[in-house]
C-alpha cells in the first residue's frame, strides 16, 4: 500500500498565509490552510492597498522617547498609546526604545529594503495564476506638507537613499497639476513617480483563496489552539473543540495571533497590535488621482474600486480594548482638511474598521524556523506591511522548505532576536 503524504499546514488566511500557501502549492505540496475568521476581520483586508517599496524608516527612530508624552495625552493623535495598557506593553516598548539608535535603525532599514526589491516580483506569480492582475493599479504617490518647513526628515531621505528610493520634491504648482482637488494650503510634497497598489484587497484575498482551492489546497474554518509533538517534530495541529490537522510541516501565518502559538512551541516573541483603522466614501474615488499620505495627521488616502478609502493612525491599546468611536469623524476632518469637496460626501461615510497589525520592536517579520521543532516555520510580525511583503514571504518560506537559500538575508529575521538581551 502507498504510505500517504502528510500535508503542510498554514496557519492564518490572510496575506501572508494565503502567499505561503500558495507558493508551497506551486512547489507541489499537499496544503491545508487553516483560519479562524472572516476576510473581513484580517489586517490585510482593510488596509490602504498598497505595494509600498518606498517604505524603509521603521517606526522608532533617533528621538522617539520625547514624542511618547504626546502620545500618552493625545487620545486621537496619529499615534496613540493608551495609558490603561502602559503597564502590559512596557516590554515590547523597552525593546522598541533600543532599537532607536541610529546604528540599529540603518541595519533595519537596510533589511526592510531587501524585503521591498522584492515585494512585487513574490507576487507577480501569485496574481498571474489567480486571473487577479485586474486589481493592480498604477499611479503617483505623495506624502504633502503645508510647507516644506514641515519636511525635516534628515535621517529618513538618509535611508530612503541608501535603499535606492526615488523621491522628487515638487512644489505648489506641479501639486496642483497632479491633485488639482487639494486644498492650496499644501504647498510641498515628495512624490513617488511610479507605486502599484491594490484597489480591492478583499477582493485579493478572495482571489488567493479560490485558487488555492483550485489547485487543490483544502481551507478548514477553525482557530489553533496547541500542537501535538510526535517523534520527529510537531506531529498535528488542535483546534478549538479537539480536532486534530496532522502535517509534516506547519507555518504559522497568523498575525498577532501567532504569539501564543509560538509560545506553546517554546519561542517567546516580542509583539504588540499595531490597531489600525479605515473609513471609505463609496464614490469619492475620483477626488484624487494616485495615492495621498499627510504624515502630520497619520492620514492615508487610497483610491479603491468601491470609493475613497482613508485609512490612518497606529494605536497602542492591545486586542480586547473597544474600537475609538471618535476616529471615524477625525479621520474624515483630516480627509477633508486633504480634499475641501469631501464635505459633500459627509453623508456616504462608511463605519468605522479596526485591524491589528502585528508589530515587532524592530518593525521587521519573523520569518525563520521554530528553535525547537524543525518542521514549523514562523511568518508573521509584519506590522503595517503586511500586504506589501506578503508575496516575498511566501516565496522565502517555500525556499526555506525546499532547502534552499532564500532570495534574501534572513538572519535579521530570526526568532532568537527576542531574546532577554537582545534587540
Amino acid at each position: 500500500m502507498q504510505k500517504t503524504i502528510a500535508p503542510t499546514v498554514v496557519i492564518g488566511g490572510g496575506a501572508v498565509g494565503l502567499a505561503c500557501a500558495l507558493y508551497l502549492k506551486r512547489a507541489g505540496n499537499e496544503v491545508v490552510l487553516i483560519d479562524p475568521d472572516t476576510p473581513e476581520v484580517r489586517a490585510s483586508f482593510g488596509n490602504a492597498g498598497q505595494f509600498a517599496e518606498t517604505e524603509v524608516v521603521p517606526l522608532s527612530t533617533p528621538g522617539v522617547l520625547k514624542r511618547i508624552p504626546k502620545w500618552l495625552r493625545d487620545p486621537l493623535g496619529p499615534l496613540v498609546l493608551r495609558p490603561s495598557h502602559l503597564p502590559a506593553v512596557l516590554p515590547w516598548l523597552l525593546r522598541f526604545l533600543r532599537n532607536a539608535r541610529k546604528d540599529r535603525v540603518v541595519e533595519i532599514s537596510r533589511s526592510m529594503a531587501d524585503l521591498g526589491r522584492h515585494m512585487y516580483s513574490g507576487y507577480a506569480p501569485l496574481l498571474e495564476e489567480a486571473s487577479a492582475n485586474d486589481l493592480i493599479a498604477e499611479g503617483h504617490a505623495l506624502r504633502i506638507f503645508k510647507s516644506k518647513d514641515q519636511w525635516s526628515e534628515t535621517l529618513a531621505a538618509e535611508l530612503r537613499r541608501r535603499a535606492g528610493v526615488e523621491l522628487t520634491e515638487i512644489g505648489r504648482e506641479e501639486l496642483s497639476v497632479l491633485e488639482p482637488n487639494l486644498s492650496p494650503s499644501f504647498t510641498f510634497a515628495t512624490k513617488t513617480p511610479f507605486r502599484r497598489s491594490i484597489v480591492n484587497p478583499g477582493r485579493l484575498l478572495d482571489a488567493f483563496t479560490a485558487n488555492l482551492r483550485e489547485r487543490g489546497g483544502k481551507v478548514i474554518t477553525g482557530r489553533v489552539v496547541d500542537f501535538e509533538p510526535g517523534d520527529e517534530g510537531i506531529r498535528s495541529a488542535r483546534l478549538e473543540g479537539g480536532q486534530l490537522v496532522e502535517g509534516s510541516h506547519f507555518v504559522i501565518a497568523a498575525g498577532i495571533w501567532s504569539t501564543p502559538l509560538a509560545r506553546r512551541l517554546g519561542d517567546y516573541v516580542s509583539m504588540e497590535s499595531e490597531r489600525g483603522y479605515h473609513v471609505e466614501l463609496p464614490g469619492a474615488a475620483s477626488l484624487i488621482r494616485g495615492t495621498v499620505v499627510y504624515p502630520a495627521r497619520g492620514l492615508a488616502m487610497s483610491r479603491m474600486e468601491h470609493g475613497l478609502r482613508c485609512t490612518g493612525t497606529v494605536e497602542i491599546a492591545g486586542l480586547s480594548a473597544p474600537a475609538d468611536q471618535r476616529r471615524r469623524d477625525k479621520l474624515f476632518d483630516a480627509a477633508c482638511e486633504v480634499v475641501p469637496q469631501l464635505q459633500d460626501h459627509r453623508s456616504s461615510l462608511g463605519p468605522l474598521w479596526l485591524g491589528h497589525r502585528p508589530s515587532t520592536p524592530d518593525g521587521l517579520p519573523i520569518i525563520d524556523w521554530a528553535t525547537r521543532y524543525k518542521n514549523v516555520l514562523y511568518a508573521f510580525g509584519h506590522g503595517h506591511m503586511g500586504m506589501s511583503w506578503a508575496g516575498v514571504t511566501g516565496q522565502i518560506i517555500n525556499q526555506m522548505m525546499q532547502g534552499q537559500n532564500p532570495v534574501i538575508d534572513t538572519k535579521p529575521l530570526r526568532v532568537k532576536r527576542f531574546g532577554l538581551f537582545s534587540n
